[in-house]
């Protein structure tokens, strides 16, 4: 597919007939659904996802790696609600696929392991920190929004973005 022939909302997307049954969707997202509901209002977010069911008929599937790997294998033409480092590494293995967003792009916060016994915890001038599940989830807001995590530094060059 060329970019100039791809949908750029998803009201668009519901009306793409001709990827009937080449369209794949994670049954377990709910922070997708989640995200559409919320921008366009419970009605009508509900409204578009069944008309996006109804038109394109996808396939369910469960995992968003193994629908990530059925799309770059060519099982389905796009997989609409995958994450983008899931789809990047399976274009990095050498699958053919790619990725683009769509009016209005859904966030929400990923997750970050980190091991308590890391040295690089006091590196590059970051403070030492206690690495427990109760601090990460307590510095997060309670709805929605966004958080920095640390906050830029002047000495940085004007190019550099946090």
């Amino acid at each position: 597919m060329k970019p100039s022939e791809l949908p750029q909302s998803y009201e668009e997307f519901a009306q793409r007939k001709e990827w009937a049954g080449k369209v794949a969707i994670d049954g377990t997202d709910n922070e997708w659904l989640k995200a559409i509901v919320q921008y366009y209002g419970e009605r009508d977010g509900i409204d578009l996802v069944k008309r996006i069911v109804a038109t394109l008929r996808p396939v369910v599937t469960d995992g968003h790696l193994a629908m990530a790997r059925a799309t770059g294998a060519g099982e389905y033409w796009v997989s609409l609600n995958n994450y983008v480092n899931l789809s990047m590494n399976v274009k990095l293995a050498g699958g053919s696929i790619d990725v683009w967003a769509l009016d209005p792009v859904t966030l929400f916060f990923g997750q970050v392991g980190v091991n308590a016994k890391a040295s690089i915890r006091t590196r590059r001038g970051l403070p030492p920190t206690s690495c427990s599940a109760g601090n990460a989830s307590s510095s997060l807001p309670s709805s929605g929004g966004c958080r920095r995590a640390r906050t830029c530094s002047r000495t940085r060059p004007a190019s550099s973005r946090c």
